[in-house]
Order: structure tokens, then sequence, then C-alpha cells
């Protein structure tokens, strides 16, 4: 026998949490990025030279890829953003 106010419980937990889900999808899709330059993360990394928060996923003069601060973006990175140069990370809202 099924427990009529049991499964309303979950149905009703169910419809809160895509509720919180949709609210929070908005948000991120009102969030403007520039396509192949920009991504959006849940946090920033840290910075692979100094420790630092990164702002920066990017190819660098040498060749590897690193997350980079400002500062060391600056120094080591490539100086373009797009596919195959490096990204700016910025963290969602």
């Amino acid at each position: 026998m099924v427990d009529v106010k049991k499964h309303m419980n979950i149905i009703d937990t169910d419809k809160k949490i895509k509720k919180i889900l949709n609210v929070k999808t908005n948000n991120v899709l009102k969030q403007e990025i520039k396509k192949g330059e920009e991504v959006l993360v849940s946090e920033l990394p840290k910075c692979d030279i100094c420790g630092e928060k990164a702002k920066y996923d990017s190819k660098t003069k040498s060749g590897p890829w690193g997350y980079l601060c400002e500062k060391h973006y600056e120094e080591y990175g490539v100086g373009k953003l797009g596919v195959g140069f490096g990204q700016k990370l910025i963290l969602r809202e």
C-alpha cells in the first residue's frame, strides 16, 4: 500500500528542488560571458606559480598551460584570449 502523504511530500520536495535549480540556472544564464575567451567557474583555482587566486587558464610563452593570477598572466601568458590561447576565469554569482 502506498503512503499518500509520504508520496506527496516527495513530490513537493522534488518541485522545490527544481525551482531552486531553475533560479540558480537562470542566474548563471544572466551572467554574460565572451564565448571562447571567458569561462564560468564555481571557485577560482590557485595560480600554479604563486598560489594566489588565478584569473586565467592560459597557455604560457614557454608552451605549457596553467592557472595564472593577473600578475603572472601578464608576465608569462601569451597575452591573447580565445580558443587555443586561454580563457579568463569568471566566478559564478
